[in-house]
């Protein structure tokens, strides 16, 4: 928490908005990876709700006693499936999980009690991938709403790779404005600048197999997506975009995890380095590519 203060000050100083993203876990989650922190392994589902609640107060007042605003808190990250696994998982396999959405949203009730009891100004978003599939996200919304869960965005991710094209994107947009009744926001999105490795690593997305490639995998393809998305989000009234990860740069020593964390969620088979630095706004040398000066323009 007092390093993650720490870079919030520098960020606010430099004039920037801040969106905290709780991941809830000792380490990275996503929707293949929710893992309860450690220290609430062995919690009752009773107990575990009165941690998340006063652990989301503890970190939003520490924000407060230091000056910090916050526009935009994120209760989980790409949580399609649920978090803190396995009291608030939605599904095994292919299977829905005999009360889970109910589990899952009285800990997102939990989690946004705390923050209201400090901020009320902050506006709460819920965050799912599978941004191309419309029909998980009537569904998991739907529950959500029905369990009485009260949030002011719905975010989305958005990496063509995985998730399609501006059409599939669309119909999943007009569901949340229209049907559902929310504002958007594209709290991550991304494109490949290059298919050359970065040093040291074993890339993510490393040829074109498996996956929607709407443009090339260079520069100019890179630069062409932010473009054609920017102009998206002023089409469809969307609230914006966050690029992740705009500095994900190889360097001597530098990794997207330790050995240690591989181990905890359960990845160890993945290398060492930066697996997504062919996705970042700047080349292996720290030069900005052509997707920058797009987004500037924006």
């Amino acid at each position: 928490l007092n390093r993650v203060l720490l870079m919030a000050k520098r960020l606010a100083k430099a004039g920037f908005t801040l969106l905290l993203d709780f991941h809830f876990s000792d380490f990275w989650t996503d929707p293949g990876k929710q893992t309860k922190p450690k220290a609430w392994k062995n919690f009752s589902f009773d107990e575990l709700n009165v941690a998340l609640e006063t652990y989301t107060e503890k970190t939003i007042r520490a924000f407060k006693d230091h000056a910090i605003k916050l526009s935009y808190i994120q209760v989980g990250n790409e949580i399609t499936n649920g978090f803190l696994w396995p009291e608030g998982k939605l599904y095994n396999q292919n299977e829905l999980i005999v009360g889970g959405y109910e589990r899952m949203s009285t800990l997102l009730k939990s989690a946004i009690k705390g923050i209201k009891k400090v901020d009320t100004e902050a506006k709460i978003i819920l965050h799912l991938e599978r941004s191309g599939d419309q029909k998980i996200y009537r569904e998991w919304f739907t529950n959500v709403i029905r369990n009485g869960v009260v949030f002011d965005i719905i975010g989305l991710s958005y990496y063509p790779f995985y998730h399609g094209s501006f059409a599939n994107l669309k119909q999943t947009i007009e569901l949340c404005h229209h049907e559902l009744h929310h504002p958007t926001l594209i709290v991550e999105t991304g494109y490949v600048h290059t298919l050359c490795p970065a040093p040291g690593a074993e890339m993510v997305v490393k040829d074109y197999e498996d996956g929607y490639v709407p443009y090339p995998y260079s520069e100019k393809g890179q630069a062409l997506f932010m473009g054609d998305l920017i102009k998206f989000i002023e089409e469809q009234q969307i609230l914006g975009f966050y690029y992740w990860e705009p500095l994900w740069l190889p360097a001597k020593n530098i990794s997207w995890s330790s050995v240690s964390g591989r181990e905890y969620i359960h990845e160890e088979e993945k290398s060492d380095g930066n697996e997504w630095s062919n996705h970042a706004l700047f080349d292996y040398e720290g030069e900005s590519l052509l997707a920058w000066q797009e987004i500037k323009k924006g």
